[in-house]
C-alpha cells in the first residue's frame, strides 16, 4: 500500500508594520509690560492642551545675551503651569523669555519685556532745603520767624511740610506771647548720612508761653507734595513709574507721653487707585539711628505705576500732648509748646 502524504504549500511569512509618534504639543505664553518689575518678573504661566508637561520649561535669558535659565515651577493645575517670581534681574534690562517643550527651540514661544527703573524719590536723603521767613502781624509790630522748605529749588520740589499750620499770621495784644513755629525743620549735627536730616516735631499754638493747656497741638507732617498756605494738602503724590516692594528709612523718635511715629504710603495708578500701600501708626521711640523697613501690600499686581505719595508724622496720635521745651533747629535754640520728635534720614526704596 503506498500512502502518499501531501505536504501544505509553503507560506510566505507577511508582517504589519507600525510607526508610533507623539502627538504634536499644544501650549500658549504671554506676557505684559506689567509683569516685568525692577528686579523680577511676575506672574508668569505656560497654559497647555496636549503633551508632557515634564517637559514644558520656561527660560529667561538678557536680550543683550548670555545662557538660558530655568524659572522655578511653583504649580501645575492640570493645564496651567505656574511659575515663581524670577528675580534677580537688573533694573531697565531687555530680559527674553521663552516656553520651550523638549528642549526644542524651533517651536518655542517667545516674549521681550524690560524691566522698571529701580527709581528713588527726589531728596531722599533730606539734604536740600530753603531758610524761609514768616512774618506775623502784632498789635504795634511785625515779628519775623524762621521756617523750612525741603527742596532747594520750588520748581523741582517733591516734598513739603505742614508748617503753617502752627505759624499764625497775626496776634493781638491779649497774646503777645502767642506761639509760632514750624514744625518740620532740619539739622546738620550728628546726620546718618551726610550732612542733614529732618526734624518732624508736635507744636502747639494758640496760648500764651505759660499757657501750654490752651493751646491747640498739631503733629509735624513732612510729605510728598505741596502744600496750601495754611499748612494743608494742595496735592499728594509726584509722578512715578517704578513699583517697590519696601520702604525704609532711619529714625530717631522722642516720643512724649508713650506717642508712637506714623508713616503711610501709597504707589498709585493713572487714575489715582491706590494699588499698593506701606503703613504703620505705631513707630516705636529710639534715641540713636534706627533702620525701619514697611513692606507695600500690593491689592493690584498688574497695573502700572504713575505716582508715589509718602508722609511722616510727629505722631499718631489725634490729640497729641505737648509741653514748654526746648528745641535744637538749623536757626538756633528756640523755647516752643511741643511734642514728640521724628528725625528721619537716608529714606531708600528696595526693589527684591
Amino acid at each position: 500500500i503506498t500512502v502518499e502524504v501531501m505536504l501544505p504549500e509553503p507560506q510566505t511569512a507577511v508582517s504589519d508594520a507600525y510607526s508610533i509618534s507623539e502627538a504634536a504639543p499644544e501650549f500658549s505664553f504671554s506676557a505684559v509690560s506689567t509683569d516685568a518689575w525692577a528686579r523680577s518678573i511676575r506672574g508668569m504661566e505656560i497654559s497647555y492642551a496636549k503633551g508632557n508637561p515634564d517637559v514644558l520649561k520656561l527660560q529667561y535669558r538678557p536680550v543683550s545675551g548670555g545662557e538660558w535659565a530655568d524659572a522655578v515651577l511653583s504649580s501645575d493645575n492640570g493645564s496651567v503651569l505656574s511659575f515663581d517670581n524670577i528675580t534677580g534681574l537688573t533694573p531697565s534690562t531687555e530680559y527674553e523669555l521663552r516656553a520651550i517643550y523638549n528642549g526644542n527651540g524651533n517651536t518655542a514661544v517667545t516674549a521681550v519685556l524690560t524691566t522698571e527703573e529701580a527709581a528713588q524719590v527726589g531728596n531722599s536723603g533730606f539734604e536740600e532745603w530753603t531758610d524761609a521767613i514768616h512774618e506775623i502781624d502784632g498789635w504795634l509790630s511785625t515779628d519775623k520767624v524762621n521756617w523750612y522748605l525741603p527742596w532747594k529749588d520750588a520748581s523741582s520740589a517733591v516734598w513739603a511740610v505742614n508748617s503753617k499750620v502752627s505759624m499764625p499770621d497775626s496776634y493781638n495784644a491779649a497774646y503777645l506771647s502767642y506761639k509760632c513755629h514750624p514744625t518740620v525743620s532740619y539739622l546738620n549735627t550728628d546726620a546718618y548720612e551726610k550732612t542733614n536730616y529732618a526734624q518732624i516735631v508736635t507744636v502747639a499754638v494758640g496760648a500764651a508761653a505759660s499757657e501750654a493747656s490752651n493751646g491747640t497741638s498739631y503733629y509735624g507732617e513732612l510729605f510728598i507734595g505741596s502744600a496750601t498756605d495754611d499748612g494743608k494738602y494742595e496735592t499728594t503724590g509726584t509722578t512715578f513709574h517704578s513699583r517697590p516692594d519696601k520702604l525704609a528709612f532711619y529714625y530717631k523718635y522722642s516720643s512724649y507721653e508713650n506717642e508712637q511715629f506714623y508713616v503711610h504710603a501709597e504707589v498709585r495708578k493713572s487714575d489715582g487707585t491706590v494699588i499698593a500701600t506701606a503703613h504703620t501708626d505705631a513707630g516705636p521711640a529710639s534715641d540713636g539711628w534706627t533702620r525701619y523697613e514697611m513692606p507695600f501690600t500690593y491689592s493690584d499686581s498688574t497695573s502700572e505705576s504713575a505716582s508715589i505719595f509718602i508722609a511722616f508724622r510727629s505722631t499718631s496720635s489725634s490729640s497729641p500732648k505737648v509741653r514748654k521745651m526746648t528745641i535744637q533747629e538749623i536757626g538756633g535754640s528756640y523755647t516752643i509748646h511741643g511734642g514728640s520728635i521724628l528725625c528721619v534720614d537716608d529714606l531708600q526704596l528696595i526693589y527684591e
